[in-house]
């Protein structure tokens, strides 16, 4: 009986060495596996860092963008409407322009016509003028020659 016991005592004994060796091996491979996981880890936690820092920076410019772009777009709306409001001026002269330029072309054919009217009279004016010079010399020159006056 102490024999059977001794020889269960030692197939336990091996059993449990060969289970132990094979705990010890896959506790080393699962060790080895945790080791390697945690470096992917660590590596995968500083491309998250860097991509994170990387996103900020986009984000930044991004914003500071969309800034300049609103600022853009409020100096163009601002340009536009000064840009209307010349082009009504702009309208608005050149109607009075062209309104005046009418004015004055009536103005002058007013003056033309006065012109030639004053001119019309003086030489009217002026053959009354010669005419009665003319009658007066002649009635001086014939009522000089029905007194014997020369």
């Amino acid at each position: 009986a102490l024999y059977n016991e001794l020889v269960q005592a030692e197939e336990n004994e091996k059993i449990t060495r060969e289970k132990r060796a094979a705990d010890e091996h896959a506790c080393a491979c699962r060790l080895e596996e945790e080791r390697q996981q945690a470096a992917r880890a660590a590596e995968a936690e500083a491309i998250a860092a860097r991509c994170a820092e990387e996103h900020q920076h986009r984000a930044a410019d991004a914003h500071a963008t969309a800034q300049r772009a609103d600022a853009a777009n409020r100096a163009l709306a601002q340009a536009q409407e000064l840009y209307n409001q010349a082009m009504a001026a702009r309208e608005s002269e050149v109607s009075a322009a062209q309104q005046k330029g009418q004015e004055a072309k009536a103005a002058q054919d007013e003056l033309a016509a006065s012109i030639s009217g004053e001119q019309q009279c003086v030489s009217i004016r002026t053959g009354v003028e010669q005419t009665i010079a003319n009658t007066d010399s002649s009635f001086h020159s014939n009522v000089g020659h029905s007194y014997g006056c020369h």
